[in-house]
C-alpha cells in the first residue's frame, strides 16, 4: 500500500465513512468517538509529512537524503579545493547544491597528509567534547596548535583574497 492509499483510507475513517462501502459509520462505532477522530487526524498529519518527505527525496538527485561515503566526501573536498563550481560537484555526485554547501561544513576526521594543502596532517587524537565525541569538526581548527592549522589558514586567506599586502 502506498502513502496516498493510506491517506485516503484514514481520511474516510476520520470523516466517519466506511472506506470500503462508502457508507456512514453508525454513531456507536469506535471510529465516531472523539478521541478516535482526533487520533485519526494526528495520523493524517504524520502520513502527510511522510508523503512530503518521500516526494522531496524522489524529486531530487538520486543520492539526495542518503548517507555520504568517505570516498564521496573526499572527492567533493578535492573538487571544491580545485575551485570546481558547486553546481558541477553536486551534479557529479548526484547531490543537491544545498547538500554540498552543508557538507562543506564538514567533519575534519577525514583530512590527512594525503589531502592537498594539509602537509602536516591532522592530529589523530581529539579530547572528548560533549555530544560530538571524538569526531573532528570544521570549527576545531581554531583550537589546534599553529603547526596544524597554518596551511589551512593560508588556504583560507588565499582563497578569500584576504592577504594584506
Amino acid at each position: 500500500m502506498d502513502v496516498d492509499q493510506a491517506i485516503a483510507i484514514v481520511q474516510k475513517l476520520a470523516d466517519g465513512v466506511d472506506p470500503t462501502t462508502g457508507e456512514r459509520l453508525p454513531p456507536s462505532s469506535v471510529y465516531q468517538q472523539a478521541d478516535t477522530v482526533r487520533a485519526l487526524h494526528l495520523a493524517l498529519e504524520g502520513l502527510d509529512r511522510l508523503k512530503r518527505h518521500k516526494d522531496r527525496i524522489h524529486s531530487g538527485p538520486p543520492k539526495a537524503g542518503r548517507p555520504w561515503t568517505k570516498d564521496e566526501e573526499q572527492r567533493m573536498l578535492k573538487q571544491f579545493d580545485a575551485k570546481v563550481d558547486v553546481a558541477a560537484i553536486a551534479q557529479e555526485l548526484n547531490r543537491t547544491t544545498g547538500a554540498i554547501w552543508a557538507r562543506l561544513n564538514f567533519n575534519m576526521q577525514y583530512i590527512d597528509s594525503s589531502f592537498p594543502g594539509y602537509q602536516t596532517g591532522w592530529p589523530q587524537i581529539r579530547s572528548e567534547n560533549g555530544s560530538y565525541g571524538r569526531r573532528w569538526l570544521h570549527s576545531d581548527f581554531k583550537n589546534i596548535a599553529f603547526p596544524y592549522v597554518h596551511s589551512l589558514f593560508e588556504k583560507f586567506t588565499d582563497a578569500g583574497g584576504l592577504d594584506a599586502q
